[in-house]
């Protein structure tokens, strides 16, 4: 149930915001506007269109029909000064920073060349192209592999034309390097390339230039008295076609690609808060409840207060710069004495070489560059009401209709007071200015720059969203921050109830607090005393009974506790069985005294991992076993025969026969009593092996198999196998020689080799050779019974003859009922 709601809850919300997505995205994907600045290509009988998008770039791609097919837009590169069809791609002669020359000590502006394809994906980024940083970049042509940037001075007094060959253009960065930041190799930089002039125009006197184009080896230019003809004509097919492109969804969610991105994180941080609102009211934890809810409330109301404030200052400055604008228009309209007498005797002839044009455009030049006026008034202009002819403008761009400059929306001025355009994909406010709306036969029309008064806040999305998550995180940051320490005291009463429900903690002590804590703190306190009070009763009792019980049992058959051991209760399992043999002809009292003194041992050393199976009640051999994870065995071994050696009392001596195998384990008895057991096939005759062995004074002995296994860094003497009667089994035995003394050890040392190849000439049945050489090392080491034990072997196989060599040979063998086992 609670998943099921979960999934309802967060697909609903999904729903509802990809709802409002799509009612908002037509508001913000603005369609492309012919104005003056556009780019236009035609390229295979397509048409390729650019404008502005910001600080980058946008482009249309329409079919052989008209229709848009595809939009891009790049926010991340600079402004399209220029576009030209290469080859079957496209050249785009993008703006970038200004650059200041150490050498030169000189300002320059950046330009780089982009190649992309007719699907606008990069393929070619040229290395920055540098022009004088007193002109714009106005035009980019190619001819005959060369491109052609055509650059206008900012006063207009001059246009000039730079060529560069695209083949030294071939230092050209992948566009993928520029948006991932990574390098294919470790080349440095390439240079920029300062470009030398090639030809220059300059306008006829008393004019300046508006716009300039290379064309067929020349420089055309447009200046503020020409007619746009030529490479400044409108082109009328674009015009017509991007007039009615219309937008679908696809095509606005590619242009509105950066609004979607803060959609689509604004949507995952939304559906993350109500996920754990609902979590907060399901669970009803109390601290996550509280700060969802305060998080909550503070996110509403930063959003409230955030949205009034945009509002409010959008609409102020707005209302400030319309009332500003109209203000200087009115000023403006008495420095020209009228805006009808300022073109007064208005001709297409001869009015643009007249001293009443060159005052009317000095006043109007003067005026956008006048204090802050550059910063509100992207330009002005004198237009012909009834056509809507620029007859006048600061910028130059004359005797053209002004919504082929300003786009399509300024026909609605001529009935209107206030309209938006798009100059080159920008976003601006047309204002027209009457001294008579009846009388009037020209109108002052102010473009306004609506960014630049509220760049230093509200300049974008981005910086909105910013500005927002940077005040969230800092409020929420503060928010938690007193919800953590005010709830510090019930965190710290949870985690001590959580200490005692585990049984890891009962000696608690409760901090001075309020008085409502301070109730269920002693509360808690009462039942830890009471809990420790118990717990000291069961460890008493469990501290009697496990004196009793075999180390671990429960972990052995597989309990939780020793209350859910049984009777009955059998495991399998397999181990390292420890069997410690003394003197089986001592006294009751010694051998007691001998388990007392292995008990010793274990208690001083309770790393010993050894269980103590009481099986042989007649103490003669003590069994340890050592359960499958437990690899030092022989360490065990080696610190009890040692520790028995520094008794100095020869009667402790011990010996310690080691054996890995598999055994079954249990418990047998009644409800009253109950014995553990161990089982093992050839356990009784490792018993009696043991005891064997003690006569022989060895002190610790292995099996190949634990020699194998533990792989214990010691010296080991092979001393033969034995055959164990219940299974006929061979069972390999070797003494570890680091259990000796040291004078012992040395001596078996340097007798190893012979002493094992005494046993190879036994066991190919060359009973006198291995006679003279267990004789040659029992004269180096006369307390060496192992070797005693062997040379009388060998004399007794030697008498025996032929009788010897039909049974098993060179195994080691003990006395059964005092007489000699013979095989």
């Amino acid at each position: 149930m609670y998943k099921r709601s979960a999934i309802i809850i967060c697909i609903l919300f999904l729903a509802l915001s990809s709802v409002a997505l799509f009612l908002f995205l037509p508001t913000r994907a603005d369609g492309p506007s012919y104005s003056y600045e556009s780019n236009v290509v035609r390229l295979n009988g397509r048409l390729y269109y650019s404008d502005g998008a910001g600080d980058g770039y946008r482009l249309f791609s329409y079919d052989g029909n008209g229709e848009l097919d595809k939009a891009h837009v790049d926010g991340e590169s600079g402004e399209v000064a220029g576009m030209c069809a290469c080859e079957d791609q496209l050249a785009l002669l993008l703006t970038d920073d200004y650059i200041f020359d150490e050498e030169k000590k000189e300002y320059y502006r950046s330009y780089q060349i982009r190649i992309i394809s007719t699907g606008f994906v990069p393929e070619e980024t040229s290395v920055p192209i540098l022009l004088h940083a007193n002109e714009n970049a106005v035009d980019l042509q190619m001819e005959n592999g060369l491109f052609f940037i055509t650059g206008v001075s900012f006063d207009g007094s001059k246009a000039e034309v730079y060529s560069v060959d695209r083949n030294t253009l071939q230092i050209l960065q992948d566009p993928q390097e520029e948006t991932t930041g990574k390098k294919k190799d470790d080349k440095e930089e390439p240079e920029p390339i300062r470009l030398d002039s090639l030809m220059l125009q300059v306008p006829a006197s008393g004019h300046f230039i508006v716009d300039a184009a290379y064309r067929d080896g020349g420089i055309e230019i447009r200046t503020d008295a020409d007619v746009p003809t030529g490479a400044f004509a409108v082109d009328e097919g674009a015009v017509e076609v991007v007039s009615r492109t219309r937008l679908r969804l696809l095509h606005r969610f590619a242009l509105c690609r950066d609004f979607t991105v803060f959609w689509i994180a604004g949507t995952l941080l939304i559906l993350i808060v109500i996920i754990l609102l609902f979590m907060a009211f399901y669970n009803r934890r109390r601290l996550i409840y509280t700060a969802l809810v305060v998080e909550m409330t503070f996110i509403v109301m930063l959003i409230i207060f955030l949205a009034a404030l945009v509002f409010r200052e959008r609409e102020a400055r707005q209302d400030a710069r319309r009332e500003y604008a109209i203000s200087s228009m009115s000023w403006l309209a008495e420095e020209l004495n009228g805006i009808d007498e300022s073109v007064e005797g208005f001709n297409e002839l001869g009015w643009y070489d007249s001293a009443a044009y060159r005052t009317a455009q000095r006043e109007l030049a003067d005026f956008v560059s006048r204090g802050s006026n550059s910063r509100v008034f992207y330009d002005i202009m004198i237009v012909a009401r009834d056509s809507g002819m620029i007859l006048n403008s600061a910028g130059g761009h004359n005797r053209q209709p002004i919504w082929e400059v300003v786009g399509a929306n300024a026909r609605d001025l001529l009935d209107e007071d206030e309209v938006k355009v798009l100059v080159g994909g920008q976003g601006y406010k047309a204002i027209a200015w009457y001294e008579s709306r009846a009388r009037s036969y020209a109108m002052l029309v102010a473009v306004l720059n609506d960014a630049s008064e509220s760049r230093w806040i509200w300049q974008n999305r981005a910086q909105v969203a910013g500005r927002f998550l940077w005040v969230l995180a800092l409020g929420s940051i503060i928010l938690f921050g007193v919800i953590w320490i005010q709830s510090e005291d019930f965190r710290v009463f949870e985690e001590a109830i959580t200490e005692v429900a585990l049984r890891n903690q009962t000696q608690l002590k409760g901090p001075g607090i309020g008085h409502d804590m301070t109730v269920m703190w002693n509360s808690l306190l009462e039942i830890c005393k009471k809990i420790e009070k118990i717990n000291y009763s069961k460890f008493r009792i469990y501290e009697a009974y496990y004196r009793f019980a075999p180390r671990n049992i429960e972990k052995i058959l597989g309990k939780d506790s020793m209350s859910e051991v049984h009777s009955g209760d059998v495991t399998a399992l397999d181990g390292t069985l420890s069997l410690v043999a003394g003197n089986a002809k001592s006294t009751v009292d010694e051998r007691i005294e001998q388990l007392n003194e292995l008990l010793s041992f274990m208690n001083a050393h309770p790393d010993k991992e050894g269980i103590l199976i009481d099986q042989n009640s007649e103490l003669s051999v003590i069994e340890l076993l050592f359960l499958d994870n437990v690899l030092n065995t022989q360490s065990f071994g080696m610190d009890l025969v040692k520790d028995r050696q520094e008794t100095g009392i020869s009667s402790s001596q011990l010996t310690v026969l080691l054996y890995y195998g598999g055994f079954t384990y249990g418990v047998a008895g009644t409800q009253d009593q109950s014995i553990a057991f161990l089982l093992e096939e050839e356990l009784q005759d490792l018993f009696t092996c043991a005891e064997w062995l003690h006569t022989l004074r060895l002190g610790v002995v292995v099996s190949q198999e634990v020699k194998d296994r533990e792989n214990f860094p010691a010296d080991y003497r092979y001393i033969g196998y034995v055959s164990l009667p219940t299974s006929g089994r061979q069972l390999k035995l070797y003494e570890v020689l680091d259990a000796c003394t040291d004078s012992e050890r040395q001596a078996k040392m340097e007798d190893r080799e012979r002493f094992e190849e005494a046993l190879q000439l036994l066991y190919r049945r060359d009973f006198y050779m291995a006679r003279n050489r267990f004789s040659e090392i029992l004269k180096r080491l006369p307390q060496d019974e192992v070797v005693r034990w062997y040379l009388f072997e060998s004399e007794r196989l030697l008498d025996l003859g032929a009788k010897a060599a039909a049974g098993e040979v060179g195994a080691l063998h003990w006395d059964t009922d005092g007489v000699r086992k013979v095989n």
